[in-house]
């Protein structure tokens, strides 16, 4: 399929016009860049505000608590879809309902959001297995 190998981490904010640089080794993108670069196969990474996701990063020794993958489909326009496993189960969210809840400080569901590229090649069959993938485990 590819190589999945991932590219540079990218830390973006929620705004379209301004981005605050949080740690010397990211590259910032505006939400703009996000929309144009993203493609389906692609993560987003968070780092939630809620007290068991702080516990769960230093046990870890992680930055990131939650993960999402990227879903782009024609009859989405002008957003994506992010599928990520919650309490509920596994389930297809758009992206700017989510964007909204990325705050700094104590009021937003997750402190920052990382965009990472999967460089992959995004075959006809890779779209369909990716596709397949999403209908096998949404819902569950």
């Amino acid at each position: 399929m590819g190589n999945t190998e991932c590219s540079c981490l990218t830390e973006f904010t929620v705004t379209d016009h301004q981005c605050v640089n949080l740690q010397d080794t990211t590259t910032l993108i505006t939400q703009n860049d996000l929309m144009a670069n993203a493609d389906s196969g692609d993560i987003i990474l968070f780092n939630s505000n809620h007290a068991c996701a702080r516990i769960q990063r230093t046990l870890l020794w992680s930055d990131y608590d939650h993960v999402a993958l990227i879903i782009k489909s024609e009859f989405v326009q002008d957003d994506f879809l992010l599928l990520e496993a919650v309490a509920s189960g596994v389930r297809l969210v758009r992206w700017s309902s989510i964007k909204k809840l990325i705050k700094q400080g104590k009021n937003g569901c997750y402190n920052q959001a990382f965009y990472r590229k999967v460089n992959v090649e995004r075959t006809q069959a890779f779209k369909l297995k990716l596709l397949d993938f999403v209908d096998q485990v949404h819902g569950k």
